[in-house]
């Protein structure tokens, strides 16, 4: 279970958010119930009048998840999106643009 998959899922909750975002992470739709599963069992959401909440344990728990990603600030509330981070290179690489014609 990835930690941020739970991120994301719990921000969602907390922001009554759409949970297209976790599938355009390319997570299943069974992946999500796992994951929901996971986070009702341990008493860090419940059930209440037909949404989803965030229990103090919950908070708690969330804020642990930041602090072991690392995430601060704008962050915590907004979730990069990791199909666009790009992976770190040495700085004596060069790249070139695919069309080197329109130059």
């Amino acid at each position: 279970m990835q930690e941020e998959h739970l991120v994301l899922l719990m921000q969602l909750i907390e922001r009554e958010g759409n949970l297209e975002n976790l599938i355009r992470e390319g997570i299943s739709y069974s992946d999500i119930v796992i994951l929901l599963n996971y986070l009702k069992e341990n008493d860090y959401i419940n059930y209440n009048d037909s949404k989803f909440c965030i229990t103090d344990t919950g908070k708690q728990f969330f804020s642990r998840l930041n602090n072991n990603l690392n995430r601060v600030a704008s962050s915590t509330i907004i979730s990069p999106q990791n199909n666009y981070l790009i992976e770190k290179k040495s700085i004596y690489e060069i790249y070139l643009p695919q069309n080197i014609n329109s130059l």
